[in-house]
């Protein structure tokens, strides 16, 4: 296993999750912005999708965070076992 690598890739994964979050984020705001500015039972269909959107994203955001770190503790116990961080079973 290359430590190194592994790590690196976990902390790709920790900036895109963080990129869904600030997806979340904004498009919350957003999305207050069109509901003071559209009326209607279109709108409060949008809310609400957009909700359940916003779920879904907190969900693929939790998950991203988890396979990092998850990558991160395979590589530490990697580390741990060889007594190195170089390439290994």
């Amino acid at each position: 296993m290359d430590v190194a690598k592994i790590k690196e890739v976990a902390q790709q994964l920790t900036t895109q999750s963080g990129k869904i979050g600030e997806v979340a984020t904004s498009g919350t705001s957003q999305a207050a912005t069109l509901a003071e500015n559209w009326l209607g039972t279109d709108s409060e269909q949008f809310t609400s999708s957009w909700q359940d959107a916003v779920k879904a994203l907190q969900s693929a955001q939790d998950s991203i965070d988890a396979y990092a770190k998850q990558a991160v503790e395979q590589a530490d116990q990697q580390t741990e076992g060889s007594g190195g961080g170089g390439r290994g079973a």
